[in-house]
């Protein structure tokens, strides 16, 4: 089953063999850099 497969599954209530593994934060590490670029403390 491919990720495709697998959410469509998932969504309509149907078996499926794992959970889809998704990115939902992909740009989380770029805010941290802006945070940093505009003065946030590494330790913080």
């Amino acid at each position: 089953m491919n990720a495709r497969e697998r959410f469509h599954a998932i969504m309509n209530f149907q078996p499926f063999d794992r959970l889809p593994l998704l990115e939902w934060a992909g740009w989380w590490d770029q805010t941290i850099d802006r945070w940093h670029g505009e003065g946030l403390s590494a330790t913080s």
